[in-house]
């Protein structure tokens, strides 16, 4: 019983997600305040994107002055993660998620299959206790 319960959880890994439409935030730190790291949206504030969400974040220095620059919105689907790149003329460190709301968080992005596996794996581990 565990070793399917084990292959079933892995299994969910090979799974192609099949959302056809993801709800992200869209915003930017230079036309609203409220897109920076002390997020303030509302979920009533997102689009609903076909791709995938992302959170750019990066410093844009301006003759020795150095400001934050962060923008969410929607980008052609891509896995979840994070990475360095660049935007609007600056180095951003980029992160990608593909469930709804997920763009507004300054932490990383867990997968739904990941928490399934988790909890599948956490349950096994108690009712062997």
């Amino acid at each position: 019983m565990k070793t399917l319960a084990v292959g079933l959880g892995l299994l969910l890994f090979l799974i192609p997600s099949c959302e056809a439409f993801v709800r992200c935030f869209s915003c930017s730190t230079t036309h609203d305040s409220r897109c920076g790291d002390a997020f303030a949206f509302t979920t009533t504030d997102a689009l609903q994107c076909q791709g995938s969400c992302v959170k750019r974040r990066g410093i844009r220095d301006v003759s020795g002055v150095r400001t934050v620059e962060i923008t969410r919105g929607c980008d052609p689907q891509t896995k979840d993660g994070c990475w360095d790149g660049s935007y609007n003329g600056i180095s951003v460190y980029i992160c990608a998620c593909n469930s709804d709301y997920c763009n507004s968080s300054q932490g990383l992005f867990v997968s739904m299959k990941l928490l399934i596996l988790l909890t599948s794996l956490s349950v096994l581990y108690i009712t062997k206790s």
